[in-house]
């Protein structure tokens, strides 16, 4: 999916023309809730159904089965994860991930630039040696750590984290990744390649006058600025896009539309593709990595979150989790949050179609979030592990509240995850 001109993904706070007025982006690429609405009224449109039987609450059938009841505030079965942006060049493409916020640029003491990764310690701040303000005393510190060339995580005499280089994305290495840059983070090896934010998308300010409804006069002191968002075309001849996986109601999209998306409604073109966005070859690499770490019926592991993540009980970290413990049990296996490297929130919002008009915004944990987990109490580990959170969405199964029905978080692509390997 790519804009045919520019974009605006903004909050939900009220935007109106005069002193101040100006509307950003709070991402560079659509909010899963977004993408989500631009894909259902898709539906509505190739399937030729009646609008008003939909907004009602009466329609009936496959259809309905699919775009839920709006009236009773139920999704349907149609369900995404992504999107993520991809850079296509020459026939080949290649995705580029949120940054995950445990991977540090850290000059060496030779001068060279490597990536290292915030690690937590071996035991808790409560009973360790270095004290914190942490407001819960389950969690761990973090210490910076890089790959020693004895093949250890340690951390070089004269070294130093370099400063905040600005947004970055992780690129996976096409087609499959296997030993290459997604695989190295996945498990904590060296030599990570970024990709920083100006080479995605350019921001454009476009400012504008108010006018007045029907006499088309210029509004006194109305003077708006949006700040929208512009793809670039990169080295090469490549070009940017949105990518995401339809897991479920894909038959009811057509394979190329038109629809529009954000701000404005401004048109973006879409078309299907059969590949799925991360390899399978890199999930089995992954569970060979953990298969081989599993030490004494306990299994290290952090969840990298490619998606935002609404969590309204526990805010920062996924309502299934004990506040007073850190852990959740979950088919006989017994999880426990160890520490966590977030960014500020997101603040996001939706259109409400039922009242037709916006939602409240509410704190979102970014793209980029790392958890950093243990579990134990099962015989294999690493593959619970790996069927539960590999590129599934944490609002829902272990670390959720228990429900018999999907979470529609979940269904909108909300809290989607990698699994990646950890040592303590």
């Amino acid at each position: 999916m790519r804009p045919f001109d520019v974009a605006l993904f903004k909050d939900g706070r009220p935007f109106s023309p005069g002193e101040g007025g100006t509307a950003v982006s709070v991402m560079d690429c659509p909010p899963p809730e977004t993408l989500y609405g631009a894909l259902r009224n898709a539906i509505l449109t190739a399937r030729g159904v009646n609008v008003a039987s939909y907004m009602a609450g009466t329609l009936s059938g496959p259809d309905a089965e699919v775009l839920g009841n709006p009236k009773r505030r139920q999704l349907g079965t149609l369900t995404i994860k992504g999107p993520f942006w991809e850079e296509e060049r020459s026939g080949s493409s290649q995705l580029l991930l949120p940054w995950p916020s445990d991977a540090i640029p850290v000059k060496m003491n030779g001068g060279q630039r490597e990536f290292g990764y915030m690690l937590p310690a071996a035991a808790s701040h409560s009973e360790s040696d270095a004290s914190a303000n942490w407001p819960v005393s389950w969690l761990h510190n973090l210490i910076p750590r890089v790959r020693l060339a004895s093949g250890h995580l340690g951390w070089p005499r004269g070294s130093a984290i370099q400063n905040d280089p600005g947004r970055m994305f992780l690129p996976v290495d096409a087609p499959d990744d296997v030993g290459g840059n997604l695989l190295r983070y996945l498990t904590l090896a060296p030599s990570l390649r970024s990709s920083v934010a100006s080479r995605v998308v350019d921001v454009e300010p476009h400012s504008g006058i108010e006018k007045e409804n029907g006499t088309g006069r210029v509004a006194d002191g109305a003077l708006y600025t949006a700040e929208f968002i512009r793809p670039r075309a990169g080295e090469q001849g490549s070009v940017m896009s949105f990518r995401f996986d339809v897991t479920a109601g894909a038959d009811a999209l057509p394979r190329q539309f038109v629809v529009g998306l954000g701000g404005e409604r401004r048109p973006f073109s879409a078309s299907s593709v059969e590949t799925p966005a991360i390899a399978t070859r890199v999930r089995d690499a992954v569970r060979q990595h953990l298969h081989q770490s599993q030490r004494g019926g306990k299994l290290y592991f952090r969840l990298l979150l490619l998606t935002p993540g609404l969590f309204t009980r526990n805010g920062w970290f996924p309502d299934g989790i004990d506040a007073a413990t850190g852990g959740a049990r979950f088919d006989g296996i017994d999880y426990q949050l160890i520490s966590a490297t977030i960014a500020r929130p997101l603040w996001l919002s939706g259109w409400d179609l039922v009242r037709k008009s916006p939602k409240p915004s509410r704190p979102h944990v970014a793209p980029g979030a790392v958890y950093f987990l243990s579990a134990s109490g099962g015989t294999n580990l690493a593959e619970a592990v790996m069927d539960r959170f590999w590129m599934n969405s944490i609002q829902e199964g272990p670390l959720a509240p228990a429900s018999d029905s999907p979470h529609p978080c979940a269904r909108m692509g909300m809290g989607i995850v990698l699994v990646g390997g950890l040592q303590l």
